[in-house]
């Protein structure tokens, strides 16, 4: 088994209470029920490490905090308590990725 991509849009007040969340089980059980609720869920399955390497031509794990089309995959920020690979990207770096895809 591999590790699996979604990717969702949380909302404002959704992101601030993840930042303030202190244990992975209150993490990953917020985020498993902000994904049922999403209706922009995407899950591309085990695609992501395919994906980041047709767009950056290194695999994931070569992740690269400058270049945007990395960003698209693995996001920006890593959510660093957690055993399993959680990160996001906040609203204002959307556009740069967007311009680079």
């Amino acid at each position: 088994m591999g590790l699996i991509a979604n990717y969702s849009c949380l909302s404002d007040a959704n992101l601030k209470e993840l930042k303030a969340m202190g244990s992975e089980e209150e993490i990953l059980e917020s985020v498993e029920e902000w994904n049922d609720e999403d209706e922009l869920l995407l899950d591309i399955d085990k695609m992501w490490d395919v994906l980041h390497f047709v767009l950056t031509g290194v695999g994931t794990d070569h992740k690269d905090d400058n270049n945007p089309l990395s960003q698209a995959v693995l996001g920006i920020t890593a959510v660093e308590e957690l055993s399993d690979y959680l990160a996001y990207t906040e609203h204002d770096k959307l556009a740069d990725i967007v311009a680079a895809l």
